[in-house]
């Protein structure tokens, strides 16, 4: 299968950065070999996936409802 993926380039916070580069150490200590491109890309699939592009939604300061796999113990 060919890879059709295309470079986007993005400017983050310095805080923004930080909190991509935490995930991607969280990851890697639950044994994922993931990069910080990596990881930027499953937050913004996830985040267009849960939060789909309705301009409430995306400019609400509201907190976003939890998924199970957040609730789970």
């Amino acid at each position: 299968m060919e890879n059709h993926q295309k470079p986007f380039s993005l400017r983050l916070s310095p805080d923004l950065v930080a909190r991509v580069d935490e995930c991607a150490e969280r990851l890697r200590a639950s044994g994922l070999a993931v990069s910080r491109t990596d990881v930027a890309r499953m937050l913004i699939a996830r985040a267009l996936d849960v939060l789909g592009c309705d301009p409430l939604t995306l400019l609400s300061t509201a907190p976003v409802a939890e998924t199970r796999s957040d609730t789970e113990s």
